[in-house]
């Protein structure tokens, strides 16, 4: 089905008026039928978009006029000639809560709107045009009987081609979405499957019990063959270190979830960025007891970050820096925050981690303000820029 059916009839249309065909003549010159021709001009579904290419080829050889160029759409014809990083994003999606239609359109539903005309704005840019309706969603938390947005791609041949990449017959004959093998991980394919389905899971209980935050990755409708080659893929093209809950075993077929492993958080938001669109920051996520949740909350808060520094590889080093600029011992230091100076020492070289107590502490003594460690290992000059996203 060619989904921007409006689009593309009011183009139609336009042509013809501006061309002095009537239908019959347009009709007879593509090899379609009047009738075909008259659903198409009132933006009528068409039946596949091999009918709307038969227009399109007969504009181009009998008046040299490109209908795609005219109402502004790219037909991706192979998938080498898709933009890549549109293409990052839909296979992001796709390891969430994406689809590919057997139409060949990429789909996506959500709470916001506005979050999708920013994943459609994005999807734009590469050429693939998109619309948002209001929709009522299969999806079992649609059960709160809240406002869902559907988002849809006009149909491109290259998007059947990637259907077959990733959607394989079961042996009840009952086509299933599956990891394909050759997938390859990028920042931006993992950002936008953590937007679709992850989240970041609080520890709000108070001092020493509070732990650091938990990324999770929901993976329930993928088979296990396809977790393990997850768990592979993170490794190998992000370095991100995951384990898996349940356990992988011979008898439980799908419902997992990925666990990423407290000594990569710092890691892993740095692969995706330390702060949220900010476009998007704001949009809801879900409707949880009265109470809305919005994409800021996948991101880690002061406190999440003051807990996951702490432990982080490469603070020490931060913080001696730190320490030398202000003029300060390790033994003055030391006495400050109630430690030894031999302690001290070994958390500057990194071979000792510190609790968020001890951090905190640190912190105030080296005046660092606690927004200002965000990005720890990397260049304090950065950090001002980073911090008025």
């Amino acid at each position: 089905m060619f989904f921007l059916e409006a689009q593309i009839g009011l183009e139609v249309k336009n042509l013809r008026a501006e061309l002095k065909l009537t239908k019959e003549k347009l009709a007879r010159l593509s090899q379609i039928d009047v009738k075909t021709l008259r659903k198409i001009e009132r933006g009528k579904r068409t039946e596949k978009i091999e009918t709307v290419i038969k227009l399109k080829d007969a504009l181009e050889k009998n008046f040299d006029i490109d209908l795609f160029e005219k109402a502004g759409i790219k037909i991706v014809w192979d998938l080498k000639d898709l933009d890549q990083k549109a293409l990052d994003i839909i296979e992001g999606d796709l390891l969430g809560d994406g689809c590919i239609t057997k139409y060949g359109t990429y789909q996506q539903e959500a709470k916001d709107k506005k979050y999708l005309e920013w994943r459609g704005g994005l999807l734009n840019r590469g050429g693939i045009k998109c619309k948002i309706i209001p929709t009522k969603s299969k999806s079992s938390y649609s059960k709160s009987k809240k406002p869902f947005y559907l988002l849809y791609t006009h149909s491109c041949p290259a998007f059947f081609e990637l259907r077959k990449r990733w959607y394989i017959k079961n042996s009840k004959g009952k086509e299933i979405k599956r990891i394909p093998p050759g997938i390859k991980l990028t920042p931006t394919a993992l950002l936008h499957w953590y937007l679709d389905d992850g989240n970041l899971k609080h520890d709000k209980r108070p001092g020493k019990i509070g732990g650091r935050p938990l990324v999770r990755l929901f993976t329930n409708d993928f088979l296990r063959e396809d977790i393990k080659l997850l768990l592979e893929k993170l490794k190998k093209d992000l370095d991100l270190s995951f384990y898996v809950l349940p356990k992988l075993n011979e008898n439980i077929k799908r419902g997992y979830v990925l666990y990423l492993y407290s000594t990569d958080l710092f890691k892993f938001f740095k692969v995706i960025g330390f702060v949220p669109p900010k476009e998007i920051r704001d949009c809801v996520t879900e409707i949880r007891n009265g109470k809305f949740h919005t994409f800021k909350e996948k991101w880690p808060s002061e406190d999440d970050w003051i807990k996951i520094l702490a432990k982080t590889k490469g603070i020490g080093k931060l913080l001696k820096k730190r320490r030398k600029r202000l003029g300060l011992t390790q033994r003055k230091v030391a006495e400050k925050i109630g430690v030894t100076k031999h302690h001290i020492a070994e958390i500057e070289a990194g071979r000792k981690g510190m609790s968020s107590n001890s951090f905190n502490k640190f912190l105030e003594v080296l005046k660092l303000e606690k927004r200002e460690s965000l990005l720890a290992t990397e260049l304090v000059k950065v950090i001002p820029k980073v911090l008025k996203v």
